[in-house]
């Protein structure tokens, strides 16, 4: 009986300090890496992670996942596979980025949100950038046919693609065949051209980060 009481007594100890320490090793991981790349002082990020049990975070999954951030830098040209499988193991998702560069884009404003009834995301995005500069950047990440087409509509455009235009994209995301992040924007553009690619990236380099 004694040894019985010992055991479960153990096992509540260390279930107490697992729930304790695991969220916040990692939420200074992802911290770091969305950090990665700027200089200090100049960026700056904070994230919250919740489960229960807190070992289910070993795997990816929790309760919620919150990311704040401001100044950060990411990359366009980052592919990586099923990137949407980084946080779809959460019931909650919600990102919030500020004042972020991606390449040539100024992101003024980038979230993420799914709430614990939806079944895709909710993607709102507020940035600018010259389309020539996006077309030289990404338009091979983008596919050659899209990344031809911006360069083309920008070329098109007073002062010839290299005035800002703005990028104000709301569409919802989810995760496609194969973990292909699948973005609905239809009536968003860049340039006149359809904004679904450039979300998409834009949505992936965000993840690599976490």
């Amino acid at each position: 009986m004694k040894v019985a009481v010992a055991v479960v007594l153990g096992v509540l100890v260390v279930l107490g300090v697992s729930q304790l320490v695991i969220p916040g090793v990692v939420e200074s991981r992802i911290e770091d890496q969305l950090e990665e790349g700027v200089a200090e002082g100049q960026g700056e990020a904070s994230v919250e992670v919740s489960a229960f049990p807190a070992v289910r975070l070993a795997w990816g999954s929790g309760d919620k996942l919150q990311v704040r951030g401001r100044g950060l830098r990411v990359d366009l040209a980052e592919r990586a596979d099923d990137p949407l499988g980084r946080i779809n193991g959460f019931d909650e998702v919600d990102i919030d980025l500020e004042d972020m560069v991606a390449g040539p884009v100024r992101v003024q404003a980038f979230s993420l949100v799914r709430t614990e009834r939806d079944t895709s995301y909710y993607l709102r995005m507020e940035a600018e950038t010259t389309p020539l500069a996006l077309a030289e950047s990404v338009g091979g990440s983008l596919g050659g046919d899209i990344g031809s087409q911006i360069a083309q509509a920008g070329a098109a455009l007073l002062g010839g693609g290299e005035i800002d235009v703005p990028i104000d994209v709301e569409a919802q995301v989810s995760r496609g065949d194969g973990g292909a992040v699948d973005v609905d924007a239809a009536e968003a553009n860049v340039a006149g051209v359809p904004a679904g690619p450039f979300a998409e990236t834009m949505v992936q380099a965000v993840l690599n980060r976490l």
